[in-house]
């Protein structure tokens, strides 16, 4: 039975369309190109990020769980983050908390704060005395990093000045009474501290959490988007906001003063034409704010071109009608090694021309097996029913984001 649990987990994930990584190991991909391109983000410290883009269900979370898996393997920290009411764009600081949260590790899968990041960190190693020296030397633009770095290396054992210190870094606001106090406690210098706000050092967490991860020995921070079409979802003030985080979270603009944290983001195909075209974004976002807001304006419209531009947006490309029969065969190998079943049943033909996409491919052919195992001697029908994306503005998401 052991040897079935990794087939079993990739049928459940499959079933429900969530790909994990036994479903990624075991099936694949055919985006040579994006992968390509994803391992050309690796290597290259310069290389820009960019957009996976497909219509709803053509396997854009698929490949983004092949590039964590890609990512991982070479020595990369990995947060995958779904945007939603929860987490949006338009809020760095909780999006920030949100990628902390969703960080795993290579050869540790889980992560989930900066605490699992230093955990067998090597104070004396190379790497790590880099990250010392740089932050000593106050080139990120606030003492309290270094401060905090410096905390870390001289009260690592001392568990309540470490949990200040994780949850500082984790994206809480910094109790900096606490921080002194400890600080004091294994005689550091707290002279100049002062208590950032969340907002003021929202993008240099990013840049410090990327190098604690390499300064722990790692490759670096990469961030994978998924549902960045969830940007249609709110007002145009705060989608001009999000385009502008957006592009900075791609490598539009520099987010990091060391190389390593790349960012690829999935989008659905119809949403610039909602967002350029019937909404008219690049029209709308000056005439409506470039008076009150025109540091935003301007760079909203730069994110929106480095956005569209065809050298950002990689397209996911149809699957031939043999590669769609390689997946279903794939899919019930998978299927028959994890329940002991025979030969899945083909009489419910899956031509593949019925089909709208790659997930109602393999979700039908999951469920077929499971009928067919189930209710063995039945007749097996299936159908399914299209859902469109829904890209309408939710004033519930602005609500969440306001909070």
């Amino acid at each position: 039975m052991t040897g079935a649990i990794a087939p079993l987990k990739a049928i459940e994930s499959l079933r429900c369309g969530v790909p994990n990584a036994d479903a990624v190991r075991i099936l694949g991909t055919n985006q040579a190109d994006i992968v390509r391109r994803f391992e050309a983000t690796l290597v290259g410290d310069d290389a820009p990020g960019f957009l996976v883009q497909g219509g709803f269900g053509s396997g854009k979370s698929h490949v983004l769980a092949c590039q964590r898996e890609a990512a991982l393997s070479r020595g990369f920290a990995v947060s995958v983050i779904a945007l939603g009411k929860d987490v949006t764009l338009g809020d760095i600081p909780k999006f920030f908390c949100a990628a902390i949260r969703e960080l795993a590790l290579p050869g540790r899968r889980v992560g989930g704060g900066c605490a699992e990041i230093v955990d067998e960190i090597d104070t004396d190693a190379q790497a790590f005395r880099n990250l010392a020296a740089a932050y000593e030397m106050d080139d990120f633009g606030h003492k309290i990093f270094g401060a905090t770095i410096r905390l870390f290396e001289r009260s690592r054992d001392v568990s309540e000045a470490m949990a200040e210190v994780f949850q500082f870094w984790d994206g809480l606001p910094c109790r900096m009474g606490a921080i002194r106090q400890y600080m004091r406690h294994a005689g550091l210098e707290t002279a100049g501290l002062v208590a950032p706000s969340n907002a003021a050092i929202a993008w240099q967490r990013f840049d410090f959490v990327n190098n604690l991860i390499i300064g722990a020995g790692y490759s670096g921070w990469v961030l994978l988007i998924d549902e960045a079409e969830m940007i249609a979802k709110v007002s145009r003030l705060a989608r001009a906001k999000s385009y502008a985080n957006l592009a900075r979270l791609l490598g539009a603009s520099t987010i990091q003063s060391s190389p390593g944290v790349r960012g690829v983001a999935a989008i659905t195909d119809d949403l610039w034409i909602e967002l350029l075209g019937a909404r008219a974004d690049q029209q709308a976002i000056p005439a409506q704010f470039g008076a009150r807001h025109p540091t935003l304006v301007s760079e909203a419209l730069s994110a929106l071109d480095f956005l569209t531009s065809t050298q950002v947006t990689m397209p996911i490309r149809a699957a031939s009608p043999e590669e769609r029969a390689h997946l279903v065969s794939r899919v019930r190998a998978v299927y028959r090694i994890a329940y002991g079943a025979d030969e899945a049943r083909a009489d419910a033909a899956l031509d593949g021309g019925a089909l709208r996409n790659t997930r109602e491919l393999v979700k039908r052919t999951v469920a077929q097996a499971d009928l067919a195992r189930l209710y063995p001697g039945h007749a097996i029908q299936l159908t399914a029913e299209h859902v469109a994306s829904d890209l309408a503005e939710d004033d519930d998401y602005e609500s969440m984001e306001a909070s």
